[in-house]
């Protein structure tokens, strides 16, 4: 068993990836509230993984049936760095994120925090949506996605309408 002894110091230069971790991300009222329904969620990737196992991650209602998430169909990549998922999704609801078994990043590398998973999220009511009832007509936002594009909370009662200047 050869083995070479040397007295002088010896430096190498490398880098250390990052651990693959999955993260979950979603819109919220404030810090620790529930995730608004009415918009996206998704879990992100801090590696790439695979596309076939990407397709397989899970977003369930209890009860309900899996909803797969939803991949741009235009991105031809292999390799995927973040899913999300359809919406609207269930109000006041509990939904569990649960991935593939051997869920696994291109490299081959296991998913660090994998105990976080089954991952229990919560949803909120959907936000209340303005109605100007004295106007006879409503602003929609050209090219816009089926939402309202502001929402206004905490409107108070004594809330006037500025009568129209002409």
């Amino acid at each position: 068993n050869p083995r070479v002894v040397t007295t002088a110091e010896q430096v190498y230069k490398y880098k250390v990836r990052r651990a693959f971790v999955a993260e979950f991300s979603c819109e919220r009222e404030r810090a620790g509230a529930p995730c608004w329904p009415v918009l996206p969620m998704s879990l992100n990737f801090s590696a790439p993984v695979p596309r076939a196992l990407a397709e397989q991650v899970r977003l369930k209602a209890s009860g309900g049936a899996a909803m797969a998430p939803v991949i741009d169909k235009g991105n031809p990549t292999e390799d995927l760095t973040s899913v999300s998922f359809p919406r609207p999704l269930p109000e006041n609801a509990t939904l569990t994120i649960e991935l593939p078994p051997n869920f696994h990043d291109n490299a081959g590398r296991a998913l660090s925090n994998a105990s976080a998973f089954p991952l229990s999220v919560k949803t909120a009511e959907a936000p209340p949506i303005a109605k100007f009832a004295t106007a006879p007509f409503g602003v929609v936002e050209l090219n816009a996605d089926a939402m309202l594009p502001v929402t206004l909370r905490h409107v108070q009662g004594d809330l006037r309408p500025i009568a129209n200047a002409n």
